[in-house]
């Protein structure tokens, strides 16, 4: 292993380690290396580095799409949405219960995020736009009444048990 790959994979072990989430979108991992060490890699190379050692585990992205275009990708991502591939501590790989926990977070914050663009664009959005975000809002609105269903499920199985 060279000088320079150990460097990164050691920061990115501990950078990972510093994150309150552990599924860390890997091209928000990467501008967090960018800021400890410029230019030291490309973002290809640091994502082969991760699926190449034993502590990261690279989950890839299943949709054949991205959320968004690309005219779109650079503000998205500076309000903190990252699309592509996605790098958690193996160390750090959440028990059922917290990976629920998770999912709600989740689920809570796309809500809002929906709701906020629902809000801050319903002027400038045509009848289909409105019709297709509020069928959105509406299945993520679904989406999280079965996870709380779950969480619930999960809950009442547990004291039963007890």
């Amino acid at each position: 292993m060279t000088d320079q790959k150990k460097e990164i994979l050691d920061l990115a072990e501990t950078l990972l380690k510093e994150e309150e989430e552990v599924l860390i979108p890997i091209n928000k991992l990467f501008d967090l290396i960018m800021q400890e060490k410029n230019d030291i890699c490309e973002i290809d190379q640091l994502i082969t580095w991760l699926k190449e050692d034993d502590k990261f585990l690279v989950i890839e992205s299943e949709s054949t799409q991205e959320p968004w275009s690309e005219d779109e990708e650079s503000q998205m991502h500076e309000q903190g949405f990252h699309s592509g591939p996605r790098v958690i501590l193996k160390e750090k790989v959440p028990s059922k219960e917290e990976m629920l926990k998770i999912l709600q977070e989740k689920m809570q914050t796309t809500l809002n995020a929906l709701n906020t663009v629902y809000e801050k664009k319903f002027n400038q959005m045509d009848e289909e736009e409105e019709r297709q975000l509020i069928h959105v809002i509406s299945k993520t609105k679904d989406l999280q009444n079965k996870i709380e269903q779950s969480v619930q499920k999960k809950s009442d199985y547990d004291q039963k048990k007890e």
